[in-house]
C-alpha cells in the first residue's frame, strides 16, 4: 500500500472549506509541525498549485480483535490537508458535506480513495484528516448506532503506538469537527503519488463501553514503498494464541504497526515502509484508548521478543510460526 510516513501535526485547520469543485479559499494555517521552521504559514487550495504533483489519499484499517462485536466504524471526512516542513498547508480535498467511510470495510491492506488533488512537489511533514463529529458513528452487534466520541487527549499504547498522532479542535465556528494529524515525512515528486492511511481500529477504538471512545492513532505509508509482515503465534503445544498483540518496531525503536492475532493465531501487519523490523508479542496490552487486551492460550504472560522481518515494497514477509 503506501510508504510509511510520520507527519507532523497540523492542528488548527479551518473546516469552512468549500467543496472540491469550488474555487480554493485561504484560511488560517495550523500551528507548524514539531521541528518545522517558524514564521507565517501559507495556506493553499487545490487550484493554487502550479507545476505540482498529484496526491491520492486512501483510507483503510487494521481490524479489531475477534469477537469485538462491532459492525461498523464510520468516519465523516470533511477535508484532507498536507503540511510541508515550513508550515505551509495545502488542501488536498474538501467536501461540502462529510464523506462517510466505514473503515471496517477496508481491512488487511485494502483501502478506499477518500480524496485527491494537486500539491506542490516537495517533502511534506504531515497529513491531516478533518473529521466531522456529528457524522462519525459506530454500530454495535445488535445494529444500534452510537456517536463516535473522538477525544483530544494525547495518549499512546503499551508499545508507544499513537505517539505521533495528535488531535486538535478546529477553530470556531467549526467546533463540531476534529483535526487528526499524523507526523511523518513523505515526498511528492511530480508523478501521481498514492498514500495509504491506516485508522487501526485496534488502537483507535474502545468497544468495551457504549460511549465508543476513540483516540485515532494512525499509520501512513506511500503505496509504492509499502510492504507487510504476516505470521502465526502458537504456544508450546502448537495451539494458536488468540488476541496477542504483535508490534512491528523499526530501527529507531518506534512502533510502526500493531495487530491482534485471530482465532488461528494469525496476524498481518501492513502500512509499513520497506526496511527491517523487529517483532514484539504482547500477551497483555493497553491500546492508545486505554483498552486492556489479554491473550488466550499463551504460555507466557509477558512480552515475547519475536523475529526480525524484512519488508520489501509490494511484498508480504511471512515470518512463519512464533512461539509464545
Amino acid at each position: 500500500m503506501f510508504v510509511s510516513l510520520r507527519f507532523g501535526i497540523v492542528a488548527v485547520f479551518a473546516l469552512s472549506l468549500v467543496a472540491c469543485a469550488a474555487p480554493a479559499q485561504t484560511s488560517p494555517a495550523p500551528a507548524a509541525p514539531s521541528g518545522a521552521a517558524t514564521g507565517p504559514a501559507k495556506h493553499t487550495g487545490p487550484r493554487d498549485v502550479i507545476g505540482g504533483g498529484h496526491l491520492n489519499v486512501l483510507l483503510g484499517d487494521a481490524s479489531l480483535p475477534t469477537g469485538s462485536g462491532v459492525q461498523a466504524i464510520d468516519l465523516g471526512i470533511d477535508a484532507i490537508a498536507v503540511t510541508d516542513g515550513n508550515g505551509n498547508v495545502t488542501t488536498v480535498a474538501s467536501f461540502a458535506s462529510p464523506q462517510v467511510v466505514n473503515v471496517l470495510q477496508y481491512q488487511g491492506g485494502n483501502a478506499v480513495t477518500i480524496g485527491q488533488g494537486s500539491v506542490p512537489e516537495t517533502t511534506f511533514a504531515s497529513l491531516t484528516l478533518v473529521v466531522d463529529r456529528a457524522s462519525s458513528t459506530w454500530v454495535d452487534s445488535s445494529g444500534t448506532s452510537h456517536p463516535l466520541q473522538l477525544v483530544n487527549e494525547k495518549t499512546q499504547s503499551s508499545a508507544g503506538f499513537g505517539a505521533d498522532t495528535v488531535l486538535s479542535p478546529p477553530p470556531s465556528p467549526n467546533s463540531g469537527a476534529v483535526a487528526i494529524t499524523f507526523d511523518q515525512p513523505f515526498q511528492v515528486a511530480g508523478q501521481s503519488v498514492n498514500v495509504n492511511v491506516d485508522f487501526n481500529a485496534l488502537e483507535s477504538f474502545a468497544p468495551q463501553t457504549s460511549s465508543g471512545v476513540s483516540r485515532p492513532s494512525l499509520s501512513v505509508a506511500q503505496q509504492a514503498f509499502e510492504g507487510s509482515i504476516s505470521g502465526t503465534v502458537l504456544n508450546a503445544a502448537g495451539s494458536p494464541v488468540t488476541h496477542a498483540v504483535v508490534v512491528a518496531v523499526d530501527g529507531n525503536g518506534n512502533a510502526d504497526a500493531t495487530a491482534a492475532t485471530d482465532q488461528n493465531g494469525n496476524f498481518l501487519l501492513h502500512t509499513l515502509n520497506g526496511g527491517t523490523y523487529h517483532l514484539a508479542i504482547y500477551n497483555t496490552y493497553t491500546t492508545a484508548t486505554g483498552w486492556s487486551i489479554s491473550a488466550a492460550g499463551a504460555d507466557s504472560t509477558g512480552t515475547v521478543a519475536g523475529p526480525a522481518a524484512g519488508v520489501s515494497p509490494g511484498a508480504t514477509d511471512n515470518v512463519g510460526k512464533i512461539s509464545d
